[in-house]
């Protein structure tokens, strides 16, 4: 189960064991989730000092980014993704990648929560793609906001992408980072 102190407890311990400092929390999921995960690990993490560790092991999220200036701009980029989308198409996705346990969680939370896992994190791309289904969706304040959430928890990486990835990331640095830089003025590296 994500999240679960026992689970989390086995990562910690497989992290110092190799000598990790960063680890990727594949919940891809709600925020609670990443706050629940984002605590355990925080108080796990600071197990690690006395085996001579010098840094906590601190971690983070894999996401996909649809940023426009305009929120209704960004809703209908990503509807454009998954439009044109076969029901064939969309079985395919369900059937195909079924072996894999973070398809079969971010699946499990579009059925239990829809297309939306909160307002601004839409699951939608998981109808027409593997992996990384969890979008932030949104004008620059609520996409900021929205990874803020994640920030506030204790996460500090951020593995994002978009599409089109050139123009995402570009949307991305001049849109969203600014904002998150100076929310978080002497906190992050952003």
């Amino acid at each position: 189960m994500p999240g679960s102190p026992e689970l989390c407890d086995r990562v910690v311990q497989a992290a110092e064991n190799a000598g990790f400092e960063y680890l990727l929390i594949p919940v891809g999921s709600v925020c609670w989730e990443a706050w629940i995960t984002g605590a355990f690990m925080a108080a796990r993490s600071s197990k690690i000092k006395p085996h001579g560790r010098d840094s906590e092991i601190g971690f983070g999220m894999r996401l996909q980014v649809i940023c426009r200036e305009q929120e209704e701009d960004a809703w209908e980029a990503a509807d454009r993704l998954v439009r044109h989308a076969t029901e064939r198409q969309k079985q395919e996705m369900k059937t195909l990648y079924n072996n894999s346990a973070a398809n079969q969680r971010v699946q499990q939370l579009a059925r239990e929560h829809g297309d939306l896992l909160l307002p601004h994190l839409w699951t939608g791309i998981t109808k027409v793609r593997p992996g990384a289904g969890i979008a932030v969706v949104g004008n620059p304040a609520q996409c900021a906001a929205t990874l803020q959430q994640f920030i506030d928890v204790g996460c500090h990486s951020f593995c994002l992408s978009g599409y089109l990835h050139d123009e995402e990331a570009e949307r991305f640095g001049r849109l969203i980072r600014p904002i998150l830089a100076e929310n978080n003025r002497g906190r992050l590296a952003v």
